[in-house]
């Protein structure tokens, strides 16, 4: 078998470190390769949208074909965008099937590979192979490709698959990219004659297609009808879904080195619309340009650069450019472009550009063909659906405000600047709105009879008990109001549009379902949740907004037995308040909802929280940042470990766990530091480390997830029980804990 450097010489397939989230469908499309064998794969179409990788997914079919098995013979071609004539066509097609077909045999991928087609180099090959029936097949082909016979020529060629199925004994799997492209014939005629001849190819069971291309192209060149033939099978390649995309996307940065922040890595890829061609041209160009996508503006800047003069430019010039449409169509496929960036367009805008293509000289059902079919508009019974492709809606108003405006290129492309940062802004609050609403809605689903301090839902008591003594516990003490909850069966989120403009906190969570336990008409309740990420405080305004949603939601629904409920990331003002109460709007802040949480959701406490501090006996030590210096440290904590009964193997991960730290933090820790401090913690059932030191300079300081990545963190936790990085006022602390029963773990 060949190794990995070989397989990828073959038709310049993409390393396996460069290709991400599209294996199940190679896979999908490698069964169907043998399922050839069994003639149980009829001819099949790949379809998916532009630039979505259908030409890698291919390369790398033929590839696993060509390597991995020895019964079905692959074939591939990849037609060019231009096809100069017929008879050309059908003497590269024929001599390439017969390089692909020895190669296969021979397992060389170097005919396979091969760009010269030189006669005599194929005729040895046909006698070498022992194949009788090949000398003849070349023989025949170039006799009628002597006498211009293109009919034979090109049944001799289309055929010529499944010509050396029935002959060699050998099933084969034919594998065309972009084909489509056989529209590019100048001779209406000889496309006629080649699509017929695909067309009956497509029958065979003995050599069955894998084609790929322009879906509506190919409906009208080939099969001249709406549809695809009963015995063509149909494989859609599925868009990429966000977490895929992301993957993709870090996944190229770290191939390409280049640098980018976790946290900001999605909405980089949800501007890219999920795109493996933008996103591999963005990384690409940040290699090029020596930048990197630590923040969203880096990213913005390279962004605008490639949209208006970069490579992502030059791809949709390009596609414009290779129509045949004059400057004057051109500039009028523009301004049609611009139109569907906002809507589809209506009866109406068709009828304007239509009454003006006289007057102005220009043909418009040949500009609507054009952008249909380079696939940037869908036009389709007389509609054009508008542009869905973010990336090409930001490519379009900003040639439509350069080139048809006048706007200079400067201000275009600070407009784009400008538009992208505000647009990150809000992707951001709606992510963070959207992430909150799904833990609101979580508790709602966890409320089942439970009873819980009223000041978890009471603004002004939970400030007045903060005020005489913060609690050191969230669950409730027999002085506190308590406030028993209902059974929420379901929590749904609603929009309330009806007060205006639509915003993306405009969403109301309705949670139904019963109070006391009881199943019955009388005990029906529901309660109304919202939620307003002020960033300090929350004012009579945004209370009001509330409570006027609650409404609409009430009246529109019928709704009985109501509860509010208002959440807010800091305070209420006392207007606020005074309204809430009124109107008996129950308030939580993020202190209150999160204390509600730990009570309702039943979250695994931190490694001291249901400690007293009279539990806690504490050991402190500092060591040098010297050679051997943590089995100093190791010393210390087998003699504290000895005062519990840990086992002999919990001893051994607590020393290596201890060891590996330290090591990690003089690694980490300050040219200029010359100590690591540690504290020992014991309790009745735990042993708790701490490793405080002091981070490297602010200049050359690792953010939290990069900090993390050198740590060994996934080696401690399966040595501790609970390991937690984090960054203090002592500097970047490491907290490890090890329980002397781990009850999670006896249960697994």
């Amino acid at each position: 078998m060949a190794n990995a450097t070989q397989r990828s010489r073959i038709l310049n397939v993409l390393p396996d470190e460069e290709f991400f989230s599209r294996e199940s469908d190679v896979q999908k499309l490698f069964n169907a390769g043998l399922d050839v064998a069994r003639s149980l794969q009829p001819s099949c179409f790949l379809t998916g949208s532009r630039k979505s990788g259908k030409t890698e997914i291919l390369k790398r079919v033929y590839n696993r074909l060509f390597w991995e098995q020895d019964t079905v013979i692959p074939f591939f071609h990849s037609l060019p965008k231009s096809l100069n004539s017929a008879e050309a066509f059908c003497r590269e097609y024929f001599f390439r099937s017969i390089l692909q077909f020895v190669g296969f045999l021979k397992k060389d991928p170097l005919l396979v590979m091969a760009e010269d087609f030189h006669f005599n180099r194929i005729i040895q090959l046909a006698y070498e192979s022992k194949h009788s029936w090949l000398v003849e097949a070349v023989d025949n082909f170039q006799a009628y490709s002597h006498s211009k016979d293109l009919q034979v020529t090109a049944e001799l060629a289309v055929h010529f698959p499944a010509t050396a199925s029935m002959k060699s004994g050998f099933r084969g799997f034919v594998i065309l990219d972009d084909f489509h492209h056989i529209a590019s014939l100048p001779s209406q005629d000889e496309m006629s004659l080649l699509a017929g001849n695909f067309l009956s190819a497509l029958q065979s069971r003995q050599a069955p297609h894998l084609f790929s291309g322009s879906f509506k192209t190919v409906l009208k060149c080939l099969f001249k009808t709406a549809e695809l033939p009963g015995n063509v099978d149909v494989f859609s390649l599925r868009p990429l879904q966000s977490t895929e995309a992301q993957v993709l996307f870090e996944g190229l940065c770290q191939r390409f080195d280049v640098p980018f922040e976790p946290d900001l890595s999605l909405y980089m890829v949800l501007q890219m619309d999920k795109n493996p061609f933008y996103l591999r041209t963005m990384v690409q160009a940040a290699r090029r340009e020596l930048l990197d996508f630590r923040t969203l503006r880096k990213f913005v800047e390279l962004y605008t650069h490639e949209l208006t003069e970069g490579n992502l430019h030059l791809y949709f010039d390009s596609l414009i450019h290779s129509t045949s449409l004059n400057p004057l169509e051109k500039i009028k496929a523009l301004e049609l472009l611009h139109l569907c960036t906002r809507r589809s367009p209506d009866f109406s805008a068709f009828r304007y550009f239509k009454n003006r293509e006289n007057l102005e000289g220009y043909d418009f059902e040949k500009i609507l063909s054009a952008l249909d079919q380079i696939t940037l508009i869908d036009y389709g019974l007389g509609v054009v659906t508008s542009v869905q492709d973010t990336v090409l809606k930001d490519w379009i108003e900003w040639n439509f405000a350069h080139k048809i405006s006048g706007i200079s290129m400067q201000q275009a492309s600070y407009g784009i600047t400008s538009k992208l940062l505000k647009r990150f802004n809000r992707s951001i609050q709606l992510r963070r709105y959207t992430d909150k609403m799904e833990q609101i809605r979580q508790v709602l689903l966890k409320m089942n009879c439970q009873t819980v301090p009223l000041a978890f839902f009471d603004y002004i008591l939970f400030s007045a008990e903060q005020a005489i003594k913060e609690p050191k516990k969230p669950a409730a003490s027999p002085q506190q109001a308590e406030l028993t909850l209902p059974e929420i069966i379901s929590a749904t989120s609603v929009g309330t549009t009806s007060l205006g403009e639509a915003d993306f906190s405009d969403q109301i969570l309705v949670g139904k379902g019963f109070a006391a336990g009881s199943y019955s008409d009388d005990a029906e309740t529901i309660w109304l949740v919202g939620y307003c990420p002020a960033p300090d405080v929350l004012g009579l305004e945004e209370v009001q907004r509330f409570y006027q949603k609650c409404q609409i939601v009430v009246q529109r629904d019928n709704l009985k037995s109501v509860k509010l409920w208002l959440l807010a990331d800091n305070r209420f003002n006392q207007a606020a308040l005074s309204f809430a109460q009124t109107h008996q709007v129950h308030t939580s802040n993020s202190t209150q909802f999160d204390r509600l949480c730990h009570v309702i959701m039943k979250r695994a406490p931190l490694p001291e929280e249901e400690l007293q501090l009279e539990d806690l006996i504490t050991y402190d030590m500092t060591i040098p940042l010297a050679s051997d210096a943590e089995l100093v440290a190791v010393r210390a904590l087998e003699q504290i470990a000895e005062n519990f009964e840990f086992d002999d193997k919990s001893k051994g991960q607590i020393r290596m766990a201890l060891i590996e730290a330290c090591i990690n933090a003089k690694e980490a820790a300050s040219s200029h530091a010359e100590r690591i401090h540690l504290k020992f913690q014991t309790a009745p059932d735990r042993l708790i480390t701490h490793l405080y030191f002091e981070p490297l300079p602010t200049k050359d300081a690792l953010g939290h997830k990069e900090a993390a990545k050198g740590w060994s963190l996934k080696m401690l936790q399966t040595l501790m029980d609970d390991v937690r990085l984090s960054h203090t006022h002592h500097g970047l602390e490491l907290a490890m804990t090890k329980y002397l029963r781990n009850v999670k773990r006896e249960a697994v």
